[in-house]
């Protein structure tokens, strides 16, 4: 009975150092994720305009996966629908008191690997927030560009 009761205690004690693991190593691995409207201001159910975002994952090693993403809201309905578009070009540029055309110590992304022109590497001590993204994606048969600030998202 003694060592019954012994082999369940050992047991959910090493369930517990396992869940107490796993749960360490996923809030290590988890992206800080940062979402930031880049045009279209309404609402679109109101004004049927597309609303454009910007979405920048940061991850544990300081580096930036930026994606793109429309919504488009059909006015009738109210029904909305996402469209993820590939980011063909990115570069991460820190905010000085020049202001954002200072583009002097940007970093850009590595284009002329495939699958990467939406991945910047920052370096090691430097804040995701301390930058500015810009980034290009193809929509709609056309090339748009968009500057994404991250200072202030949540």
């Amino acid at each position: 009975m003694v060592r019954n009761m012994f082999t369940r205690l050992l047991l959910i004690s090493s369930f517990i150092i396992q869940a107490s693991l796993a749960t360490t190593v996923l809030a290590q691995t988890t992206p800080a994720i940062y979402k930031v409207r880049l045009t279209g201001g309404g609402n679109a159910f109101f004004t049927g305009a597309a609303n454009q975002w910007g979405r920048a994952e940061v991850s544990s090693t300081n580096e930036v996966s930026l994606y793109q993403s429309t919504l488009v809201v059909n006015m009738i309905t109210g029904l909305g629908k996402w469209y993820e578009h590939t980011v063909v070009t990115s570069r991460a540029c820190p905010v000085t008191q020049k202001g954002w055309n200072d583009s002097a110590n940007c970093i850009e992304a590595a284009a002329n690997v495939v699958g990467t022109a939406n991945v910047i590497q920052l370096p090691k001590d430097a804040k995701a927030k301390d930058y500015y993204f810009d980034l290009q994606w193809e929509e709609s048969g056309g090339l748009h560009r968009a500057r994404m600030d991250i200072r202030n998202a949540d």
